[in-house]
């Protein structure tokens, strides 16, 4: 993560995820310990990595997405068990 913050110069993008670790910091612990969620990560942390490698910004942007997209599917599934085992 540090290195494409770094490798992408830009302040705006640092400050935001910067912001976006402190917010979710707990919670991305959590998720990854959900069935499959560690290796899905990892393969998807993998895509970008070879997107980057080959130069292709194009499918380093796709792979991005796809993994946050993932990221955020992953996080609202533990939003919504943690909150029913609350309520329950």
């Amino acid at each position: 993560h540090e290195a494409i913050i770094t490798l992408a110069n830009n302040r705006w993008l640092a400050q935001v995820i910067g912001d976006l670790r402190k917010l979710v910091k707990l919670a991305r612990l959590q998720q990854l310990h959900a069935p499959g969620r560690l290796e899905q990560s990892l393969s998807e942390h993998m895509a970008v990595f070879a997107a980057l490698k080959a130069r292709d910004a194009e499918g380093a942007e796709a792979a991005m997405r796809t993994h946050l997209t993932r990221q955020r599917v992953a996080l609202r599934e533990l939003a919504r068990s943690q909150t029913s085992r609350l309520i329950a």
